[in-house]
């Protein structure tokens, strides 16, 4: 069975978490560098893991759910995060796709 590649129609940038050194209060500067620019297939989860909310911090958040679709990276962790359609998703797993060729990015977003 052959993949169509026509199906990586969006374009992401991934974005590699790195911290930096502590300030003066004792707080990591963390910045996210732009990793890779890569075409991908974006689909949203449908049910319980389409989104939802939920209570964090004594504040009400609803979250988004959405599975990139992409080639096959080893320097991805779930650390990372993705940019994509002006909104920033945080990677939750990743999983490989047709053995190392590909590999889908779950991600959510904070609304």
């Amino acid at each position: 069975m052959n993949f169509n590649c026509g199906r990586l129609d969006e374009s992401i940038t991934i974005q590699t978490r790195t911290e930096g050194t502590a300030d003066a209060v004792g707080a990591a500067a963390i910045t996210y560098p732009t990793l890779a620019t890569v075409s991908a297939e974006v689909t949203f989860g449908t049910g319980r893991s389409g989104g939802g909310e939920k209570f964090e911090q004594d504040r009400d958040t609803a979250t988004n759910i959405a599975s990139f679709l992409c080639r096959y990276r080893s320097d991805v962790i779930e650390k990372d995060r993705i940019s994509w359609d002006l909104a920033t998703w945080d990677i939750v797993h990743i999983a490989r796709y047709r053995r190392k060729n590909f590999m889908i990015l779950k991600a959510q977003k904070k609304v």
